[in-house]
């Protein structure tokens, strides 16, 4: 992170394509309720059973366009190439995300997960049940991808051997939580990573590789903190 930034300071080089001046019409007509609607519109839109995300979304946008165009933001040619050109920005992020998602779907396949936990647990002793839950799920975690599938796999054979071994549920439930934390943070194609590198407006794997020593740190602390405590 500090060479990044060191880089950014000495160079201007922030390792994404220069923004562009966008001529904007000022129509005058702005305010909270044009940036907070279509969030409120999406979110209501989602939170029904029957409707899923993709459906709340497009009704989201629909109300969007209706509000929009009932206070008159900005033309409605406008409107439609500034959601079409939202949408193709976002083309690289659902394709990465879409390669994730099989990857993930594959590992489930094959088996890898529940081979793992099986291949671990022979060594699991009391003193070192949340410590080795916490680092097999946290390689798990960051060589599939998948943070809550991989917590609903292991959740039912973790759970029983800390009962077996008498080790408190809530540790064994902070290493699976905390292991799914890291993966999440230091893989470098999982979901939260892409989206997070794409709101950021930099280059995936130059945001992981920021990320990967405090994501490191942050696993070694809590390692030896789950020794000590169990």
């Amino acid at each position: 992170m500090r060479a990044a930034e060191a880089r950014a300071e000495a160079s201007g080089d922030l390792g994404i394509v220069e923004d562009q001046a966008l001529a904007v019409e000022e129509t005058g007509r702005g305010g909270m309720s044009v940036f907070f609607f279509p969030i409120i519109a999406m979110v209501f839109f989602t939170v029904f059973p029957s409707i899923d995300l993709l459906r709340g979304v497009i009704a989201g946008i629909l109300m969007t366009f209706v509000y929009y165009a009932f206070l008159r933001v900005m033309p409605l040619g406008e409107l439609f190439d500034t959601c079409i050109e939202g949408v193709k920005s976002m083309v690289p992020v659902l394709a990465m995300l879409l390669t994730l998602f099989v990857f993930v779907e594959a590992n489930d396949r094959i088996g890898l997960t529940p081979y793992v936990i099986e291949a671990v647990t022979p060594f699991m002793t009391a003193q070192l049940l949340p410590v080795v839950v916490f680092v097999t799920v946290s390689l798990l975690s960051f060589t599939t991808g998948s943070n809550w599938g991989v917590i609903a796999i292991t959740m039912p054979i973790a759970f029983p051997l800390a009962q077996n071994f008498g080790v408190s549920i809530p540790l064994v439930m902070g290493a699976l939580f905390s292991a799914s934390g890291f993966g999440s943070h230091a893989c470098f194609y999982s979901d939260s990573t892409v989206l997070s590198a794409q709101g950021a407006g930099c280059k995936t794997h130059e945001h992981a590789i920021t990320q990967l020593p405090y994501a490191l740190l942050g696993a070694a602390v809590a390692a030896i903190l789950f020794v000590a405590v169990a």
